[in-house]
């Protein structure tokens, strides 16, 4: 089953159709269709959760508005149904509690695909070679483009998105943080955050300045959904060497993951011809692998309990606002 059939949530019923899913076996839950919404009959299409059996669902993805998401979720995990949430796991602390207090919490996934993009993979497994020695410092920048239908978009909404970008897409940053460089939540320790809401003035935060430390490694975070282009940087520097990880593989260009030693440029032409280039993705499948490895059990898929360590870390975030 998919609830919600948005952007994420076709996106969602692709990739169980590419994972091998037969239509007949998937349907769509979605007040808002209309008689006509895919070129396959098969596919079953229903308005409304009530007109379903939940208990006979073995899966469902949840890809709807922050604001419904957490009571649908409670629903569906209740009849014993596997669920992929799309992130963030609630609009608060409270309902990320709420969700890991539920007796089924088990069978809750988190849709955090970043993950599942393969510069991230590939920087995660070098950082824990140790591939780049000590790690002292840690940079991201995340924005995105926007475009001028977003003024209608329920995504800035406080009530229904319950947060800015520090919560959408910001938590993506936050649980790569926790993906790349486990570390338990209380060793983050966020100095100071700085907000501006200025351009679409709906209450939300709409870029974002975060300075702190998590372990030893001090940390710069900047996000934004006024950025007029879309953008990721990750930057690690350790004590051996760094690694520069640059786009999505979608309108912000091809993925690209760099390393570079300490000094390169002692033994080499320049610095540049000291580093090796380790990906170079053109295309961002992040959300189909994502979702095959839910459908069989990845253990990199984020779990409830992951979705509760972004969320405490957000809130500490947000508790430093200037």
């Amino acid at each position: 089953m998919v609830c919600g059939y948005g952007l994420m949530g076709k996106q969602r019923a692709s990739s169980l159709l590419s994972a091998g899913i037969e239509p007949s076996l998937i349907t769509i839950v979605d007040p808002f269709l209309d008689d006509q919404k895919s070129a396959n009959p098969e596919i079953h299409f229903v308005k409304d959760l009530s007109q379903l059996s939940l208990d006979s669902f073995s899966h469902a993805v949840v890809s709807i508005p922050h604001s419904s998401a957490v009571e649908i979720s409670h629903q569906l995990l209740n009849q014993g149904v596997q669920v992929l949430m799309e992130k963030p796991m609630g609009r608060n602390l409270e309902e990320s509690r709420q969700l890991i207090q539920n007796s089924f919490s088990n069978n809750l996934s988190v849709g955090f695909n970043y993950r599942f993009m393969p510069g991230v993979k590939k920087l995660r497994a070098i950082i824990q070679n140790q591939g780049l020695g000590d790690i002292h410092t840690i940079k991201v920048d995340l924005g995105h483009g926007g475009k001028p239908e977003d003024v209608n978009s329920w995504k800035l909404n406080s009530i229904q998105a319950g947060g800015g970008v520090l919560l959408d897409p910001g938590i993506h940053v936050i649980d790569l943080l926790n993906y790349i460089f486990p570390r338990s939540q209380h060793e983050y320790k966020i100095e100071k955050t700085v907000v501006w809401s200025g351009f679409w003035k709906t209450g939300i935060e709409e870029s974002a300045y975060v300075i702190g430390s998590v372990g030893k490694a001090l940390l710069n975070l900047s996000f934004s959904i006024v950025a007029w282009k879309t953008r990721f940087n990750l930057e690690v520097v350790g004590s051996d060497g760094y690694a520069l990880l640059q786009g999505r593989g979608r309108t912000d260009g091809p993925q690209i993951l760099i390393t570079g030693p300490r000094w390169g440029w002692r033994a080499h032409k320049n610095q540049a011809s000291s580093e090796t280039m380790h990906v170079h993705s053109i295309h961002d499948n992040s959300i189909l692998y994502e979702t095959v490895g839910w459908l069989n059990g990845d253990k990199d898929v984020a779990n409830a309990t992951d979705g509760l360590i972004s969320e405490e870390i957000r809130s500490q975030i947000l508790s430093v606002i200037a």
